[in-house]
């Protein structure tokens, strides 16, 4: 049980990343936004359709490495995980 405080910052860093992730989302989001409709950055045909998935990707990715972190901690709290 020497891992303890590896695993609850693992557990508390998850939840960090999740909600500053969540209060950064707006404005990340609404920048892909309006640079996609920017000429001289969107000037290749697929860009609308990538800025379309912008948001589907963030969160996505958000989800993953948050839930990822907390579910790291919390197996190795049970001692069943690669900290634990």
């Amino acid at each position: 049980m020497n891992n303890m405080g590896k695993n609850a910052g693992l557990m508390f860093g998850g939840m960090l990343i999740m909600v500053f992730g969540l209060a950064l989302a707006p404005p990340i989001l609404s920048f892909a936004t309006t640079s996609g409709s920017d000429p001289t950055i969107a000037s290749f045909s697929g860009a609308k359709s990538f800025n379309d998935l912008t948001p589907l990707i963030y969160y996505f990715g958000l989800i993953t490495v948050s839930l990822g972190a907390m579910g790291l901690g919390i197996a190795g709290a049970a001692g069943k995980g690669p900290t634990g």
